[in-house]
């Protein structure tokens, strides 16, 4: 295999990890975001459950539950984020696929030239010794 095929092969490597590693950070958010949705439907179910006359325990759930909404905006604008990401490093991929396509046409048509003017010269030496 030739030192082109052989880097683009590495740099392929490479790119699948770094692919691989955003889409598990987007799963970590995704899961991160459902244990927070599940934990803010848990504070409202208790807040209606406790509403009657406990003035400072809803105001330590209404904070509870204005941190958690922050979070899970943060988690959500980290998910887009990524996203994005994830999506640019499909683009790249596949953009990198075809050009590793190409340079291996190339490539092979360099070889198979090389080796029919190998074949030629071998030919024509093997003629030229016959002839008196």
């Amino acid at each position: 295999m030739s030192d082109r095929l052989k880097s683009l092969e590495r740099i392929e490597q490479a790119q699948s990890w770094r692919h691989r590693m955003l889409e598990a950070r987007l799963f970590e958010l995704q899961r991160r975001e459902a244990e927070l949705e599940r934990q803010q439907h848990e504070l409202m179910a208790s807040v209606n459950e406790y509403i009657g006359g406990y003035g400072q325990f809803v105001e330590l759930l209404a904070a509870k539950s204005r941190r958690l909404e922050e979070q899970l905006a943060h988690i959500r604008q980290n998910k887009l984020r990524f996203a994005a990401r994830l999506q640019e490093e499909t683009r790249r991929l596949k953009l990198f696929g075809r050009l590793r396509a190409r340079v291996e046409t190339v490539v092979r048509r360099e070889e198979e030239a090389k080796d029919l003017d190998r074949l030629i010269d071998l030919i024509g030496g093997k003629q030229a010794a016959r002839l008196p």
